[in-house]
């Protein structure tokens, strides 16, 4: 069990570094430019491009994620014992990207 909510952290975390990454993208900041505007050091910002999640807790995700302005919405569905469903939407004046993580 405690295997399984691991991988399910690990899963979270992909797809909120994922969520960063098109973040930065979009407002095309190079590694340098990213760091000065999230607050982090640039070896942070090299780990999120290169997906190394297990450099951070979501707590520091959230906390980046927020440093783009935007606010966020967890859904918690109840599904099979073995499942796992979490969506999280990412609002910003009304763009929202959204992540489901299985």
């Amino acid at each position: 069990m405690a295997l399984k909510r691991r991988q399910e952290n690990i899963e979270i975390k992909q797809k909120m570094v994922s969520a960063i990454n098109l973040l930065i993208d979009q407002k095309e900041l190079n590694q340098p430019e990213a760091a000065k505007f999230l607050g982090v050091s640039q070896p942070r910002i090299s780990n999120l491009k290169n997906g190394i999640v297990e450099a951070f807790s979501v707590d520091m995700l959230l906390k980046i994620l927020s440093q783009f302005g935007y606010v966020f919405e967890f859904n918690y569905l109840q599904v099979v014992e073995s499942e796992m469903k979490i969506t999280m939407t990412f609002n910003k004046d009304n763009i929202q990207l959204a992540n489901m993580i299985k």
